[in-house]
């Protein structure tokens, strides 16, 4: 063989060499460095083998006791309820319940031999609210009556399996509505709408009961001055009861905070509002502070998430402890767990395949922000760095995450949407206007994710 011969065999084997070494490179490179110049391909594989973390090893009650006290869910945000084996979504029709074990849905009533007539599975009974307390999980219930003003209100409870369906209480009928069950120390808590003989509307005001006697009260109904039952007027999306405190808003910008011992009201903050349209929403309560943001009322914009710290009351921007260097649009705290979304319109996702469809005016309007359309969801490690948990996809292209809804120590709630459900450029012949939120479970050990209501689908 010449020896020209084996400088071309040299120079081949040099350039195959190199080209294997890079892309070795770039399949190593991982998914914790987001929002760079130019947009990396995230791995896909699930963050550990299933065998490592077994489901049939999870011990969903010593987790429920462990993290069912992080964080006080705003009931009237869909938040989802979580129970210790159940996990209940109201969005998703006729089958709310979410088994942990089998990660597949099914209906409330459990009885194989009920025609569902009468009962949470047919038409007229409805669970307006869901709270654990204890070892019993109570459902605050509504029958409708097309015909009349007076629907029925009935408080029925369960063990943690859902077994023994038990009526607590049938209540009072009047012209109202009840929702927002909430539980703290022994008692449980709703709001309940009063309204006068005509069927007008007066004002919202909240009701105590107690389980051990049966009995409940309206909680300021003794109340004068400043702070009556009427003026006070709380919606059932603006009372967060934790640690013997009730959280609310009075007016439209001033927050309160109330305890429940001797009801002696505070004023914890008055938020500065754009304008007289926008007024104060709250998230949620942790050990540390209130999350609450603005909303207008007549286009549903949303300002950024705030933090107010409930020792110094000094209020922060939810994301000031986050990485700089990225727009944060949903987010959750679960104690020492953070999960994240970015925003995706950006040029530093410019080459992302799908940001075209991030930023079409369609999916910009329906998801309300770009990152909806992301479908990432990040995790904040313990070090400070973001690595990408899982992407939600529907046929490969990247659904619309509403919200991050609940964590029970392995699971994460999502609520999605898909871009099936209205017009976009994979779908621009959809006339669709209004749908309700998907459920999707993320297991936070492995990065898998189980979307229980399409899997319903496809077998039904």
């Amino acid at each position: 063989m010449s020896k020209n011969k084996h400088i071309l065999i040299v120079i081949v084997l040099s350039v195959l060499l190199a080209g294997v070494l890079f892309a070795v490179t770039l399949s190593n490179r991982r998914s914790d460095v987001v929002g760079d110049e130019t947009y990396t391909e995230p791995l896909r594989e699930t963050l550990a083998p299933d065998w490592q973390y077994p489901l049939s090893e999870v011990d969903w009650q010593a987790l429920y006791e462990q993290y069912n006290e992080l964080r006080s869910y705003n009931t009237g945000s869909n938040a989802g309820i979580n129970t210790p084996y159940y996990y209940y979504y109201s969005r998703v029709d006729k089958t709310p319940l979410f088994g942990k074990s089998t990660q597949t849905l099914f209906p409330l009533c459990r009885d194989a031999f009920c025609k569902h007539e009468d009962c949470f599975n047919g038409y007229d009974l409805i669970v307006e609210s869901m709270a654990c307390l204890e070892d019993r999980i109570y459902l605050l219930s509504l029958k409708l009556h097309d015909l009349s003003l007076y629907d029925e209100y009935y408080l029925y409870s369960t063990d943690t399996n859902l077994n023994d369906l038990t009526l607590e209480s049938e209540l009072p009928k009047a012209v109202n509505f009840m929702n927002g069950l909430q539980t703290d120390g022994k008692y449980l808590y709703w709001c309940e709408d009063i309204y006068n003989e005509q069927g007008e509307y007066l004002y919202t005001t909240v009701v105590r009961y107690d389980p051990q006697r049966g009995e409940c009260h309206y909680l300021f109904e003794s109340m004068t001055g400043d702070y009556t039952m009427e003026t006070l007027d709380i919606p059932d999306y603006n009372m967060i009861i934790r640690d013997g405190m009730l959280y609310t808003r009075f007016g439209k910008n001033v927050i309160l905070r109330i305890s429940l011992q001797d009801l002696a009201v505070e004023i914890i903050a008055t938020v500065d509002t754009p304008s007289l349209n926008y007024s104060v929403k709250l998230d949620y309560v942790d050990d540390r502070d209130l999350v609450y943001y603005t909303i207008n009322a007549s286009n549903g914009k949303m300002g950024e998430l705030q933090r107010l710290n409930l020792e110094t009351l000094q209020i922060s921007p939810y994301y000031n402890k986050y990485p700089e260097g990225h727009t944060y649009m949903k987010g959750g705290d679960f104690g020492d767990e953070v999960f994240l979304c970015i925003d995706h319109s950006g040029d530093s996702y410019k080459d992302d395949p799908y940001h075209d469809f991030y930023t079409d005016m369609y999916t910009l309007e329906k998801g309300g922000r770009a990152v909806l359309a992301a479908g990432r969801i990040y995790r904040l490690t313990p070090n400070g760095e973001l690595v990408e948990l899982a992407q939600l996809t529907t046929d490969g292209i990247p659904d619309l995450i509403d919200n991050v809804m609940n964590y029970d120590g392995r699971y994460l709630y999502v609520a999605y949407r898909t871009y099936k459900d209205y017009k976009n450029e994979y779908n621009p012949d959809s006339d669709r206007t209004n749908w309700n939120s998907l459920l999707a479970v993320i297991d936070t050990q492995t990065g898998q994710i189980v979307k229980p209501c399409e899997l319903q689908a496809t077998q039904e």
